[in-house]
């Protein structure tokens, strides 16, 4: 559940509704922290667009990106075929197949426990990305401090704010965050089930 800001509407989604977003200053808010510390966690969701590279799809944690200890975290469309995440002062991009074709994709990140930025997966489609594009200081342990409740379609950090935020165009669905890692096997079955929904 969350709360629609700025205009943010409902439109027809990959399973049932999604959220339609402008890419000017809609986002989804949520009275939901995320996952914290250095816990397990996959977050998993269905997007469609066709702007341009440096769309949020989700965000939370800590609001000041200099506070190295208690962290943030993000991911982020970084280009038509590059998917990012970030947190505190490290961050990790990969290689994909292009997102910002118009087209429904199943994008999730997963990481274990006590996990740093080198040892996350991003999947698209279901398949894994294995092909790093860019990095910076991928031994950074994730540690995701509380700040800012999770929030859907744009970065929630005060620089992402003075630099436009970052906001998603197009349409977001089926979002969730699980409290574990789930395996490739898991991830393809939801790409799989599809329009079907796990959120049914």
């Amino acid at each position: 559940n969350g709360l629609l800001q700025n205009g943010t509407s409902f439109t027809e989604g990959k399973v049932a509704q999604a959220f339609h977003l402008d890419g000017i200053n809609d986002y989804v808010g949520t009275a939901y922290q995320g996952i914290l510390g250095s816990q397990a966690r996959t977050v998993d969701a269905w997007i469609k667009s066709s702007s341009q590279a440096g769309q949020t799809i989700i965000s939370y944690g800590t609001s000041d990106s200099t506070a190295q200890a208690q962290g943030h975290m993000f991911i982020w469309i970084a280009g038509g075929n590059a998917m990012g995440f970030e947190t505190s002062n490290a961050s990790i991009t990969y290689s994909s197949p292009n997102v910002l074709d118009g087209n429904w994709h199943h994008v999730a990140l997963s990481l274990p426990a006590n996990a740093k930025v080198s040892d996350t997966k991003m999947y698209l489609d279901g398949t894994l990305l294995t092909t790093v594009v860019g990095s910076s200081n991928a031994g950074t342990l994730i540690n995701t401090g509380t700040g800012r409740n999770v929030n859907l379609g744009r970065c929630h950090m005060n620089s992402c704010t003075l630099n436009g935020a970052f906001f998603l165009q197009g349409e977001l669905d089926e979002v969730e965050i699980f409290n574990r890692e789930l395996n490739a096997s898991e991830i393809q079955a939801i790409y799989e089930v599809g329009s079907l929904g796990k959120c049914k």
